[in-house]
């Protein structure tokens, strides 16, 4: 059953005639209360059975990272080297979702709550983590080392960090029109945690409800209290959230929904109300996957690398070995100079330059940094 066909019976039903128990039929006769009362709940019971129409953005919920993991090969008869290479895999995977936490968590929190975070988060990388691939598999002496591909799954990871209170608490300022019940939104919002502040410049992310609503029927109802109209409205609400301080869209959700009242206000706020039962659950778990930390664009360049493959090769390391990087982009490669694109945490680029000089992932390439800025570093490989 469509809404339209919802109200259309409503509306039927509203102006069929009763039939007394001498057999004769006369008009419904009831108060204005009783009235307005009785359809308004009809229209609300047909209309809230009826499906209507989602536009829901899905945000995803996971994050694909390489990860390296080492282990030394034992006797033959504990495996010898198969053993080692799933000791290693299992070392990446939960270094795959110690390099996610690190999203989550502020660095000086990080480095506090090591212990907790070994005890309750990496000795049980299982629940939070799958295997996606493993990318290669080396043998250094009695070391085998392999970097795989692993999907982490970002929402229990962060529920469970919150439920540790290690995640930061955002501050979250709601921002409604009269039509649109603030409480509601807010509601949702503490029941997930957050606290809500009343002051927008107090705020760490701003929640914006942008309703549209749509007047789709007037139908005139005759009743012993005189003529009404019943007004069927859809509202189209879109629901997004910002970070306060940079103005960068967290998520945006958009729903729409359809209610029915003889108060043209009234059937308003129910529409958007409807819509927002829809998209709300979606905004908070967006927010609660909000990193902790802002990551920034950084250039890299280096000269020296011997071939295409070497340039590639360079990128997949620098992806792992350096800190806070979330995603490591070979732009271009020509004549032995390579040009990179490093997505990296806030806090963590001012130790860019010393990881590509002394990690070591990347001691084969012999790295050094000639030129340095916040946004773009200059490097040579001398290998």
């Amino acid at each position: 059953m469509t809404k339209s066909l919802a109200l259309a019976i409503c509306v039927c039903l509203a102006a069929l005639p009763v039939r007394s128990t001498s057999g004769a039929c006369k008009s419904v006769e009831a108060n204005s209360a009783e009235t307005t009362e009785r359809l308004t709940s009809v229209a609300r019971t047909l209309i809230a059975h009826a499906p209507g129409d989602r536009n829901i953005a899905v945000r995803t919920e996971s994050q694909i990272v390489l990860a390296e993991g080492r282990a030394a090969v034992g006797p033959a008869e504990t495996g010898g080297a198969l053993a080692a290479k799933q000791a290693a895999v299992a070392v990446a995977m939960r270094n795959a979702v110690e390099k996610v936490v690190g999203v989550y968590v502020a660095a000086n929190s990080l480095t506090k709550n090591y212990q907790l975070l070994k005890d309750e988060i990496l000795t049980r990388a299982d629940g939070f983590v799958v295997l996606k691939e493993i990318v290669r598999t080396e043998r250094e002496g009695n070391i085998v080392r392999v970097v795989i591909r692993a999907e982490v799954s970002t929402r229990p990871l962060a529920e469970r960090l919150k439920a540790l209170r290690l995640t930061r608490a955002f501050r979250v300022f709601v921002q409604t029109p009269d039509s649109v019940s603030a409480a509601e939104v807010a509601g949702s919002f503490t029941d997930a945690g957050f606290p809500v502040v009343e002051n927008k410049a107090d705020a760490d992310v701003i929640v914006r409800v942008s309703p549209r609503f749509t007047t789709t029927a007037k139908t005139p109802l005759k009743t012993a209290a005189g003529e009404m109209t019943m007004h069927s409205v859809r509202a189209d609400v879109k629901l997004t959230a910002t970070r306060a301080e940079t103005g960068e869209t967290i998520a945006t959700f958009a729903a729409n929904d359809t209610a029915a009242h003889i108060a043209l206000a009234s059937a308003q706020t129910e529409s958007a109300t409807g819509a927002l039962t829809s998209i709300l659950p979606l905004l908070t778990n967006a927010v609660l996957t909000l990193p902790a930390q802002v990551s920034e664009p950084v250039e890299i360049v280096v000269s020296g690398i011997t071939g295409a493959s070497d340039a590639a090769a360079l990128a997949e390391a620098m992806n792992i070995a350096v800190p806070g990087v979330q995603k490591m982009t070979r732009r271009n490669y020509a004549n032995g100079r390579a040009v990179y694109e490093a997505d990296i945490l806030a806090a963590a680029t001012p130790l860019l330059s010393r990881a590509l000089e002394t990690a070591p992932a990347l001691k084969r390439y012999r790295l050094r940094v000639t030129k340095e800025s916040r946004s773009r570093v200059v490097v040579v490989s001398e290998q």
